[in-house]
């Protein structure tokens, strides 16, 4: 069963809304230039029907020009700053982005402000995390390496080194 389209009224509201919400983006002090770029790009995603946008960071870091790095930096700043809700799905899946979207009020006749939290969604949301094969004991310590295992590395890393010999010169080769 497919899901109704909406009416040329709720895709007029939610098109006011996301320029509201890029507008508050761009007009908040708190978010850098590249998450302000990245809040564009999600503007694309976002569905009408459940408002939420699950690109890939990959996706968004090649239509940026950027790296996934910056892109995962930039939604960290959005998310901080409350104007997205980020809900992980877990390692290799696209996580979603619920944007802070104003919400149109027929009896007020007005966009009324999304709910901003300013928090981190992990409070929200856990990433669930690959089980740890081997079990840590953060209560050992590592006994420190005896003066001649030291020398044995040192003698095997600057054996490794030479045999690679030396990199950037700027000679020909």
């Amino acid at each position: 069963m497919h899901a109704r389209k909406p009416s040329k009224d709720a895709a007029r509201r939610f098109t006011g809304s996301k320029f509201i919400w890029i507008k508050d983006v761009a007009r908040d002090h708190r978010v850098k230039p590249l998450a302000c770029r990245v809040a564009v790009l999600l503007l694309d995603y976002i569905n009408a029907t459940s408002r939420e946008a699950w690109p890939t960071q990959a996706t968004l870091a090649e239509h940026a020009g950027v790296t996934p790095r910056a892109i995962r930096d930039g939604l960290k700043n959005l998310d901080a700053t409350g104007h997205i809700v980020i809900v992980r799905n877990g390692y290799r899946r696209s996580n979603q982005y619920r944007p802070a979207l104003p919400e149109w009020s027929p009896k007020a006749g007005k966009y009324l402000p999304a709910e901003r939290t300013g928090r981190s969604s992990r409070e929200e949301q856990p990433v669930r995390r690959l089980p740890n094969k081997i079990p840590y004991d953060s209560s050992q310590t590592p006994k420190p390496l005896s003066p001649e295992i030291r020398a044995a590395i040192g003698r095997e890393m600057r054996s490794l080194a030479a045999n690679l010999g030396p990199r950037n010169s700027g000679g020909s080769g």
